[in-house]
């Protein structure tokens, strides 16, 4: 099953996500944490270390891929569970670049990457930010970005059999519901991450 899980900031769907994948695994699948972002300063690091912690019972093999996340396909187990957290910090990383560069085709290639990870994968979670309803206006490559996003997650969505929006810690299914029931998807408490 492939499901697709967006939502603001800080509203649980890193936790319902991971719930989701150790939830689905089979005895002796592999489960795979695709960690896509790049730490970019303590606070990055903390929270990375942090998320770490949090899942170290839920037995996830992670994967650090903040680029090219096609290598996934040649270095792990088609057959096992993934969680791909996020695609928003797939995006950036692709952006942006380290030299201070900006790459405005990113979301395109990387739109045409993650179409060929879903045929190639049958079970991934992919996770997405809302980055839509904080402002009026933005600066014009904030809006590229913004834009960009949008459209990789309509791709995903439209993709994916499920599709789940987390608003304030609780799961709003907006595509496959039966699907989701019939996973025993999990539930989330308040106050997760």
């Amino acid at each position: 099953m492939r499901l697709f899980v967006s939502g603001g900031c800080k509203n649980g769907k890193s936790s319902f996500a991971e719930a989701w994948a150790a939830s689905g695994v089979k005895p002796g699948q592999p489960l795979y944490y695709l960690a896509t972002m790049l730490p970019k300063d303590d606070e990055d690091h903390e929270r990375v270390q942090r998320h770490r912690r949090q899942r170290a019972d839920l037995r996830f093999q992670t994967v650090e891929i903040p680029g090219n996340i096609l290598r996934v396909l040649q270095s792990c187990d088609r057959q096992g569970h993934f969680l791909l957290d996020s695609t928003t910090a797939l995006l950036e990383n692709a952006m942006f670049l380290a030299d201070g560069s900006v790459d405005l085709q990113a979301g395109e290639s990387l739109s045409a990457d993650l179409r060929q990870l879903l045929t190639q994968l049958d079970q991934i979670t992919f996770v997405s930010d809302y980055l839509g309803s904080d402002a009026f206006f933005y600066d014009p490559l904030v809006e590229e970005f913004r834009q960009s996003l949008a459209k990789i997650d309509r791709m995903l969505a439209q993709s994916c059999d499920v599709v789940v929006e987390i608003c304030a810690g609780q799961p709003i299914i907006h595509k496959g519901r039966d699907l989701f029931v019939q996973a025993s998807a999990p539930s989330l408490t308040p106050g997760a991450r």
